[in-house]
């Protein structure tokens, strides 16, 4: 039997500038954002970007995870789980 932990990997603090970018900063608290409809109510956001443009900060996430990123006030939380076994990436062969 193997085991799985759920880990929360990132709780960021005061170094959001992602969330910071302009005074009218929304909180995103799940999937497609506060009503479902995926548009941020924010002019001032990138409508473009790569790994170095428009990017503030990175950092890398251990593990494997495919949930949304929640902004809440100054803080973002990401998921990821860590398995104690050697997995294959969903969709390979």
């Amino acid at each position: 039997m193997h085991f799985v932990t759920a880990v929360a990997v990132v709780m960021l603090t005061g170094g959001a500038g992602i969330a910071q970018t302009t005074s009218t900063v929304d909180n995103w608290p799940k999937f497609r954002g506060s009503n479902g409809g995926v548009i941020a109510d924010n002019p001032g956001l990138p409508e473009t970007w790569s790994r170095t443009e428009n990017v503030i900060w990175n950092i890398e996430v251990p593990g494997q995870g495919w949930s949304s990123p929640i902004v809440w006030d100054d803080l973002i939380f990401v998921t990821s789980v860590l398995s104690d076994e050697d997995r294959q990436d969903p969709g390979q062969d």
